[in-house]
């Protein structure tokens, strides 16, 4: 089984896995139940990917109960479990909790990230990363492999909070500020969320081959009421 990574919390009620698609749609439909019919073959077996990512992290998963956001996001109509769900080219990943609020994302490395930077980058972060040496990916300035590799990580860990505060139409760059920190292999990141009021966080993350994987997992009680929709992929 094409398992790249998989963790345990030690509370033991919340899980994060990570698969390497490798199998066929046909594979995952014998293995799952009430699969969405889509239309696009990349979306379909995404789809099913996540859908048998969810049984193997949860076997008792109540798929009966499982419902979409007008936004489109699944959450479970019964609230027993929050979980999150992510894909990205031959990668899926979830995490599933039944005590935490949680969310999570995959995001392979490429220039092409810094294209999008100057809507998910603050003034803040763009400084500490030219203080560090880093390019700055807003000014033009030639940028290098860390540079690249660093936004794709930053890029993903706000993909993962925007999934855990479950806040329509968040603002990256204004309203997400991640802390300076050096990356590593894994590592953690310190983030704040500055929409009515400020919120601090931690994001998990871990490089997964050419992707980086990042994740969130804290309690509900963080939330303030009025800002959360039910648990989102």
């Amino acid at each position: 089984m094409p398992i790249h990574y998989h963790t345990s919390w030690p509370d033991g009620n919340t899980t994060l896995m990570v698969w390497r698609i490798v199998e066929s749609e046909d594979w995952f439909m014998e293995r799952i139940p009430d699969a969405l019919s889509l239309a696009h073959p990349r979306r379909r077996l995404h789809h099913l990917a996540g859908r048998f990512l969810l049984s193997q992290a949860d076997p008792a998963f109540p798929y009966a109960a499982l419902r979409l956001t007008e936004h489109g996001r699944p959450f479970l109509e019964d609230g027993s479990r929050h979980f999150s769900i992510t894909h990205s080219a031959d990668m899926a990943a979830v995490i599933i909790s039944q005590d935490l609020g949680v969310g999570v994302d995959l995001e392979f490395i490429s220039p092409r990230v810094l294209k999008v930077a100057p809507r998910f980058l603050g003034i803040s972060e763009r400084a500490w990363l030219a203080e560090a040496g880093l390019a700055d990916p807003v000014s033009g300035r030639p940028e290098g492999h860390l540079a690249v590799e660093i936004c794709t990580l930053m890029w993903s860990a706000k993909e993962a909070a925007y999934k855990w505060l479950g806040i329509p139409g968040l603002d990256f760059a204004a309203c997400l500020e991640i802390e300076p920190f050096t990356p590593g292999a894994s590592g953690e990141m310190k983030t704040r969320c500055r929409k009515d009021g400020e919120l601090s966080f931690r994001i998990g993350y871990q490089r997964v081959g050419e992707a980086w994987l990042t994740w969130i997992a804290e309690p509900l009680e963080l939330h303030r009421p009025g800002q959360r929709l039910p648990s989102a992929g």
